[in-house]
């Protein structure tokens, strides 16, 4: 059998799979194709490039074959309605030109407009004002109050991550497809203003790529203070994420502060007279000894800026 007739082989037997959308068998056409291309030394189905060898006008049959296929399994996931695998395929049509994968329209979420707080609560839309005169004006924020040690020595660097509309969109498509239900318009807002919060090369909050689904819940910064973590918690069952509580632990997991969620810690952080009737909360009483163990240390690079 010649290389030609074996590989042609293999993309049809991405085909004669009773899964056609499985992003495995996807990848593999993907990485086929880049090697064709000269755009990656991954093979093709496993054959290096050096041990390839392939006649005039084969490539090209080749290539025709598995972007055919592509365009089946393009079928199949919008035939299950997956919004998901079909906006990656619609990254791989921009990496690999291929008009035939790219999407017409825009997905459409339970949580649009995204970012829009039209519907958004008196307290929350006061937040995000907040959160908005900190970021135009630089007013420093109020770390003193969500890390003692901050108190007499504050970060000496604090940058609000540039907006990734993108990311968030398609966290939020991710969200909503599995879970289905109306990702927070809350964290939406907050997020479409900056994409995390970095304190000294580290984020505090993460840039929406970085968060991650863990036992506890969504990941969504880092703790106390370095290796740590910020959770917003639903093991519990809770499906609004803006109201569930927001658990502050150190690199060991002992916890270091709960707040009752989201909104809480802003209230404290942000600038403004909100924030001043606040100013007795305190630890929970069980992790107070785990709090005044806290030593000052070095940032380590749990989330450093740029990775």
């Amino acid at each position: 059998m010649s290389h030609i007739q074996w590989a042609l082989a293999r993309v049809d037997e991405t085909l004669a799979t009773e899964d056609l959308r499985s992003q495995r068998t996807v990848q593999q056409l993907v990485d086929s194709l880049l090697t064709l291309r000269g755009q990656s030394a991954k093979g093709v189905f496993g054959l290096s490039p050096r041990s390839l060898a392939l006649a005039d006008g084969e490539r090209e049959t080749l290539e025709r074959r598995i972007r055919a296929a592509l365009v089946v399994h393009r079928d199949a996931f919008q035939k299950a309605s997956d919004a998901v695998s079909l906006v990656e395929l619609q990254k791989i049509a921009e990496m690999c030109n291929l008009p035939e994968l790219r999407l017409q329209e825009r997905f459409a979420l339970r949580c649009d407009p995204l970012g829009d707080t039209s519907s958004l609560t008196s307290e929350w839309n006061g937040l995000i004002a907040r959160l908005r005169h900190a970021k135009d004006a630089s007013v420093p924020l109020a770390w003193g109050r969500v890390a003692e040690f901050f108190v007499d020595d504050p970060p000496k660097k604090v940058e609000f991550g540039p907006p990734n509309l993108d990311a968030l969109y398609e966290f939020a498509l991710r969200y909503e497809q599995s879970s289905k239900q109306v990702f927070s318009r809350e964290l939406a807002a907050i997020w479409t203003i900056a994409d995390g919060l970095i304190l000294d090369e580290m984020w505090y909050l993460a840039p929406v790529k970085e968060w991650s689904w863990e036992e506890d819940g969504l990941r969504i910064g880092c703790g106390h203070f370095g290796q740590g973590s910020l959770c917003l918690e639903t093991a519990d069952g809770t499906k609004n994420l803006a109201a569930a509580a927001l658990v502050d632990r150190d690199d060991d997991g002992v916890e270091a502060y709960r707040y009752e969620n989201f909104a809480a810690l802003l209230n404290l952080l942000l600038p403004g007279p909100e924030a001043l009737a606040t100013n007795e909360e305190k630890p929970a009483s069980s992790s107070e000894k785990a709090i005044r163990g806290v030593r000052k240390r070095p940032w380590w690079k749990f989330w450093s800026k740029g990775n």
